[in-house]
């Protein structure tokens, strides 16, 4: 998350495009490897995706989580903020990667962004959430409506980093990562 040339993600005064451009130009050739060859868990890839969606589906972030899943699935509070800089102004850097103490569930605690946080940046109530998770256990669907293929829902869910190179996150009991999912290899 400190990884200084994709720091922006993490800037609520910049802007979802600007730091997908940013992360993808990055002068970061030294820090590389080869794909599937090591475990580096981060926000930096899932921001490149946002930025990407939005430059293919000239949509903004907001509004192709309202297309794809809050009108689909029924969702009435979840979308995407970027607490980071307003936490870290109240609370340092331990106040930036830990809850926002100031956050008590009003949405109107958190700044409007033209730069959502993808990889942290959510937020939700139990009731959607519960409809988010339902997606996952119903091969991709929202009630009638397939928003996620199933195959693509099976292929987050698989472990890639055991059988590419026999890595393993840094989770015990959780040593298998997949797209967005820590994976339990033992149960």
């Amino acid at each position: 998350p400190t990884y200084l040339p994709y720091l922006c993600q993490y800037a609520d005064s910049a802007d979802l495009a600007d730091c997908a451009e940013a992360i993808y130009t990055a002068d970061d050739e030294d820090d590389r490897v080869p794909p599937d060859t090591a475990y580096r868990y981060g926000g930096g890839a899932w921001h490149l995706a946002g930025g990407i969606a939005q430059a293919v589906s000239g949509e903004t972030w907001e509004q192709l989580v309202q297309e794809i899943y809050g009108d689909p699935c029924g969702l009435e509070a979840t979308g995407y903020r970027n607490h980071y800089t307003q936490a870290f102004s109240e609370g340092g850097v331990d106040g930036a990667f830990s809850y926002p103490d100031f956050f008590d569930g009003d949405l109107g605690d958190l700044e409007q962004t033209d730069n959502p946080n993808i990889e942290g940046g959510a937020y939700t109530t139990a009731q959607d959430y519960g409809k988010i998770l339902e997606i996952q256990l119903t091969g991709g669907r929202c009630g009638d409506v397939q928003v996620l293929t199933s195959e693509g829902v099976a292929r987050m869910q698989l472990d890639r980093i055991g059988p590419a190179y026999d890595g393993t996150s840094y989770l015990p009991g959780f040593e298998g990562y997949g797209l967005g999912w820590f994976v339990d290899r033992e149960h």
